[in-house]
């Protein structure tokens, strides 16, 4: 057996309930090895000596027994090593036992919890008795602690944390009867809460709550603990409540039998003493509810709207509650995020489609391992599908659930309020109605804008709620079951204004001061408000509950256990102790404030220098905090603590988080703070200044104004100067030349030029790699793009300096590990080389970029690569690729949230649709493109009346074609830049119409403005040009566009098709008609095989044209059969609707093309071009 020692005076604590703590004399330990910890639990649990073989194989089973007792022996030793370092001996051993010393003082948590469960029923302190073990459940029996290499040791741990928590389960159901039999039922509800805490599917626990809440007179609470049962229950298990549950709460689930009429109002009238004298405003809630409107609910604090809808919901069904925070308004989308997250628990997020997780993720990060980035939610497309994806969940989490309220809407973030209506509107046919309670007056003018306007349109109805008459004051006493105090009910109603809540407190002031017999008439307090009555009740409370609750009125939605041990420097039982006296005065409900009133008037107690320290204590807990947290929380608190150039460069942070969230409004208003708070304190850097004007900048960029973002990005550069911050310095220059080059109204590249350049000087005299790298991203995109009045030479000369750029921006990015860079940097020497003809590098180039997207999953730089691989498609000849990479482009695009990108995979999409003959596609994209474009650059607008033009000419609406290419013409010659690509289109149409003096000149002015080399475009324009020429007589004209065809375009070949169209055109007019008509049949028979619809019937009408005019009608009637089959498929794809004006255009164009096939178009027999015929 051990050996006996003499005992040590030191008393030894144990606590294993949570994480292990062990005191010597109440002075905690350090920290023990894992299995030391192990080995003195069980000592200490088991209460007896332990063999050392049994120990040494309960602790490492995986080693041999000799080694497995050397691991024993050394543990042992370090143990007694640390226990005595603290006087302590508790440990008796020998060669084959060990134990714990029985003279060793020992108190143990366990111990308390086994003594309390010991306790008869009618014990005199057993209420106390319970109440003092409640704070050593910390949390699990040895919380924190993994046994994976003792199995048997773990099964152990098992067991006894399985058996420790039905203990303390019962503990807490007899300190919940103690307490209600005692009249505590607040306590008494907490206890059953922490019991179902402990054990959520004991569905005798939850009757427990559902009758305390009865007996509070609280039955909405009741109501909604049975509809959260039933969920669990459905959820977990799949079962309903059992029959003693539904017994309970049938009263609640019924209208009252005693009112004259069903539906709510009668009921109501029965539910709740809150809600008496608001008879009229109940029914005219159920009136709007039934009607499915939206319904909004306003009035004084205090006034009763959040008891007043909550009693209407419950009445009505389930419902659920969800509350904005005063600082969702700083934070895009927080009280959307609250909202959501009370939906999942209705409908978890396993359940939902992959691509609403995808999209909620960006606000709800834990519904995917990898969350998208909220400053993913780019443009109106992006927004679009982010909010269905909330109307998504909002549609799935309905069916069930009644009504939805936002409570304390006037501290709701605009987004959240924009993207929740979005969401109700959708589902509020579903049967889910919703109703938004705000104070009155403080509603944001934004959001009180778009309230006003669904008022306007009769789709919501406003409540606005008023204090109670005299009679409703006397009628809510006797509610109260005080008809002692019903003579007093004009005193209290002149003292409370009528609020219900007023009245209520001083019901209870009264009470607790002794009763009507220190309390008269006359000694009632004469203030219009109850802050007096609020601040006695204050100071009555212990010293640390009142320190508490001007904690929590200074940290709002921060506040929490562990704000509060730091802050305070609280010990657990000292925060357990002052928590709860402010739930028993009923200060605090949980971690928040009972009514809005209790935090106000303790916030305005407070002294300004203890409020000062008090945001800087929550503000060291922020910074030092392990998680993430908004830098505009940060910023109020440092901004409460004096602070203010730190809070400035918070707020500065904040900004530029809402730029990545697209909230420019509300960047523009955390950086007009961070100026303001500079501008007082001076304390700001020129560094400060210049990282808050480059910010400001961007914002205005993105806004649209120019010339602000211009004049934001020179002062940027001023203050980086004076700062002497080339870093800095150099991204002013940057973004000022991308403005100048890009965006801005007055486009000036030389300036643009001049100012990378100087960008690049800086960053290579400071050897800055990442800003070198930058600067000649920059210079590689600015010298790509070019401009109209360049000769081809020097046209030429600028791709080639963008593709040294870009290579050296790919070098350094790579060097300086710039990942974000590097495949823009080969995007655009990609682009580069596309534009100067160069596919094969080109393709190469880009097959480096969409690798580096890929890896690092940049959806926007993928959508950006497959719009430039389907153009490479369309100079390769295969259109139907071409269409698989644009429809991939615009699949990633849509995912990525960005505008830029989405409209440009449209833009794309469109041309690839009408390349291949889908014709009615192309115009629903083309549509859509148009209505994107609505806010877009101006080339980017240009490109979509471009599409949709050429749409609705492929469709046969010529006028309209002709309108939208005007159009595209103006923006191009006002934005000089792209300005032939309208003119080719125009030119193509005046052919169709048979124009061919205008389709020449707008082909010559087309190829007067730049090199043909530089653009895809250039071959058709060569192609329309000779084809009027021919057809207008000028025939050497014409054989000079050909010869320019068929050298420039030799190696491409759907530009050869044309040479070769071209060619024989020109041979037929030059009288050789068999040479001609060989190579018209070679390029038509080419067209037929790439897939390109428009130049196979052309041809094959062209050759008709020939053989017609030989006289060879038969050979021609099978041409044009084959390309009235041609337009026949084409026809097929449309709507009924646009058939008819399709093949009245091919008629068209065949007679006013073609005049002598005039007589065959006329002949239905020989040529069937209308739509039933060609069906035929």
């Amino acid at each position: 057996m051990p050996s006996k020692r003499s005992p040590s005076p030191i008393p030894l604590e144990i606590a294993l309930l949570g994480r292990p703590e062990f005191r010597a004399g109440g002075v905690r330990l350090g920290l023990l090895p894992r299995k030391a910890v192990a080995l003195l639990a069980y000592l200490a649990v088991e209460g007896r000596a332990q063999s050392r073989e049994h120990l040494a194989e309960l602790l490492w089973p995986a080693g041999n027994r000799a080694s497995s007792r050397a691991a024993l022996r050394n543990l042992l030793a370090q143990l007694n090593k640390a226990l005595g370092a603290a006087g302590l001996e508790p440990l008796r051993s020998d060669t084959d036992w060990i134990a714990l010393a029985p003279e060793q003082p020992l108190w143990l948590d366990l111990s308390e919890l086994e003594a309390v469960l010991r306790l008869p029923e009618d014990h005199p302190a057993l209420l106390e008795r319970h109440e003092a073990v409640i704070p050593l459940w910390r949390g699990e029996f040895l919380e924190g602690l993994g046994f994976a290499d003792a199995p048997d040791f773990e099964d152990w741990v098992a067991l006894r944390r399985e058996a420790l928590r039905q203990q303390m389960t019962q503990v807490l159901e007899r300190l919940a009867a103690a307490q209600a039999e005692a009249g505590q039922l607040h306590k008494a509800l907490e206890s059953t809460a922490r019991r179902i805490q402990l054990e959520p599917l004991d569905e005798v626990a939850h009757r427990q709550l559902i009758t305390l809440y009865l007996r509070a007179g609280n039955r909405g609470k009741a109501l909604e603990a049975y509809q959260s049962l039933c969920e669990l229950l459905r959820r977990e298990v799949g079962v309903e409540p059992a029959l003693e549950t539904e017994l309970l709460v049938r009263p609640l689930l019924r209208p009252s039998h005693h009112e004259p009429r069903p539906g709510l109002l009668g009921d109501a009238r029965a539910r709740t003493r809150m809600l008496v004298g608001r008879e009229g405003e109940l029914e005219a809630l159920e009136t709007a509810w039934r009607a499915g409107s939206l319904i909004f609910i306003t009035g004084e604090p205090g006034v009763g709207k959040s008891r007043l809808a909550s009693e209407f919901a419950a009445g009505m069904g389930t419902f659920a509650c969800v509350e904005a925070f005063p600082t969702d308004a700083d934070i895009p989308y927080a009280t959307l995020a609250r909202l959501l997250r009370r939906l999942l628990e209705r409908h978890p997020g396993s359940l939902l489609p992959l691509w609403v997780r995808r999209e909620l993720s960006r606000i709800l990060p834990e519904l995917e391992a990898e969350p998208l980035a909220l400053e993913r939610i780019e443009g109106e497309e992006g927004k679009l599908r982010f909010l269905e994806a909330c109307a998504e969940l909002m549609r799935r989490a309905g069916p069930g659930l009644g009504t939805l309220i936002l409570d304390d809407l006037h501290n709701a973030d605009l987004a959240s309020f924009e993207a929740a209506i979005y969401g109700l509107n959708r589902v509020l046919e579903g049967g889910l109605r919703a109703v938004f309670i705000y104070r009155r007056g403080e509603l944001k003018p934004a959001v009180e804008a778009q309230v006003r306007a669904l008022l306007e349109r009769e789709a919501a109805v406003r409540l606005d709620l008023h204090p109670l008459p005299p009679d409703g004051v006397r009628r809510l006493l006797l509610a109260l079951g005080r008809p002692d105090l019903e003579p007093l009910a004009e005193a209290f109603s002149r003292f409370t204004g009528g609020n219900p809540l007023f009245v209520l407190e001083t019901v209870r002031a009264i009470d607790e001061a002794g009763g009507l017999t220190a309390h008269g008439e006359a000694r009632l307090p004469r203030s219009p408000t109850v802050t007096t009555i609020i601040e006695r009740r204050l100071e009555r409370l212990p010293h640390t509950a009142r320190e508490l609750a001007r904690l929590a009125a200074v940290a709002g939605e921060v506040f929490s256990h562990e704000l509060a041990a730091a802050a305070l420097r609280l010990d657990p039982l000292e925060l357990s102790a002052g928590l709860e006296a402010l739930a028993e005065a009923r200060v605090l409900q949980g971690l928040r404030f009972s009514h809005d009133l209790w935090r106000e008037t303790v916030k305005h107690g407070i002294p300004p220098g203890v409020v000062q320290f008090l945001h800087l204590r929550v503000l060291e807990f922020l910074e030092a905090g392990p998680g993430p947290v908004s830098p505009a929380l940060k910023a109020r608190h440092a901004e409460g603590a004096g602070k203010g150039l730190e809070a400035g460069r918070y707020w500065l942070q904040a900004g530029e988080q809402a730029v990545k969230a697209y909230a420019y409004a509300d960047g523009v208003a955390h950086l007009e703070r961070a100026r303001a708070l500079w501008q007082a304190s001076g304390q700001a850097s020129a560094r400060d200044w210049a990282e808050l004007e480059l910010l400001l900048g961007r914002l205005a960029h993105y806004q649209g104004d120019a010339i602000g973002a211009q004049a934001a990005f020179e002062r940027a550069l001023e203050w980086a100067r004076a700062g002497r911050a080339p870093e800095l310095e150099c991204r002013a220059l940057n973004q000022l030349g991308h403005l100048l080059s890009w965006a801005g109204p007055n486009l000036r590249p030389a300036q643009a030029e001049e100012h990378h350049l100087e960008a690049q000087r800086i960053a290579q005299r400071h050897g800055l790699l990442a800003e070198l790298a930058q600067t000649e991203y920059y210079l590689a995109v600015l010298n790509q793009m070019g401009r109209t009045g360049q000769d081809p030479a020097h046209h030429r000369q600028r791709l080639q300096k963008a593709i040294e750029h870009a290579r050296r921006a790919v070098e350094l990015s790579s060097a300086a590990g710039l990942s974000d860079i590097q495949p823009w940097a080969w995007l655009t020497l990609a682009s580069a080389h596309f534009y100067l003809g160069h596919w094969a590098s080109a393709e190469a180039a880009l097959g480096e970029a969409q690798q580096r997207f890929a890896r690092t999953e940049n959806a926007r730089g993928e959508a950006e690569g497959w719009v430039l691989k389907a153009r490479l498609h369309v100079q390769s000849g295969e259109p139907h690729k071409s269409l698989e990479a644009a429809r991939k482009a615009h699949a990633l695009a849509a995912r990525a949230g960005s505008y830029e990108q989405e409209l440009g995979a449209a833009l794309a999409l469109g041309f690839a649709l009408l390349t291949a003959g889908h014709y009615a596609e192309g115009l629903e994209v083309a549509q859509s493109a148009y209505r994107l474009s609505a806010r877009a650059r101006p080339p980017r607008r240009m490109g979509s009346l471009i599409l949709l033009g050429l749409a609705h000419q492929n469709l046969g609406d010529w006028g309209t074609a002709e309108a939208l290419l005007e159009e595209a013409r103006a923006v191009g010659i006002h934005w000089d830049q792209l300005g032939e690509f309208p003119f080719t289109r125009l030119c193509d149409l005046r052919l169709w119409q048979g124009r061919w003096e205008e389709a020449a000149e707008l082909a010559r002015a087309a190829l007067g403005r730049r090199e043909y080399g530089r653009f895809s475009v250039f071959a058709g324009l060569r192609w329309n040009e000779a084809k009027a020429l021919l057809l207008g007589g000028a025939r050497e004209e014409a054989e000079r566009d050909v010869e320019g065809l068929e050298a420039h375009f030799a190696g491409h070949p759907r530009y050869a098709l044309l040479a070769l169209a071209s060619r024989g055109v020109l041979l037929g007019c030059q009288g050789q008609f068999d040479a001609g008509l060989e190579r018209l049949r070679q390029a038509a028979h080419t067209a037929a095989a790439m897939g390109l619809p428009l130049e196979h019937w052309l041809l094959e009408a062209e050759q008709a044209h020939w053989l017609s005019h030989l006289g060879r009608l038969a050979e021609a009637q099978d041409c044009l059969e084959r390309a009235s089959g041609v337009l026949a498929g084409l026809a097929q794809g449309l709507p009924p609707s646009r058939r008819p004006a399709f093949w009245a255009a091919a008629d068209q164009v065949l007679e006013g093309r073609w005049q002598p096939l005039a007589p065959l178009a006329r002949a239905a027999p020989v040529l069937p071009l209308t739509e039933s015929s060609a069906g035929s």
